[in-house]
């Protein structure tokens, strides 16, 4: 009952395909030598971004609601 629960799920979402965008892309790229997609660590890595920020809203907002 750390976070609001909506947001947290929302954060778990973000850092599950952040995780997979980013890590796939520097995986396929080292052992088979293509992308994932254009921009796809990139994007990883900002979906990882997005979701500390979201967790970060989530543990704010059950802290104001009590």
């Amino acid at each position: 009952g750390l976070t609001f629960r909506p947001l947290a799920l929302a954060a778990l979402i973000g850092f599950v395909l952040g995780t997979v965008f980013f890590a796939g892309d520097i995986t396929l790229r080292a052992f088979v030598g293509n992308r994932l997609f254009p921009m796809a660590a990139p994007t990883g890595g900002s979906l990882l971004i997005l979701s500390w920020l979201t967790l970060a809203v989530a543990a704010a907002v059950r802290m104001i609601r009590g």
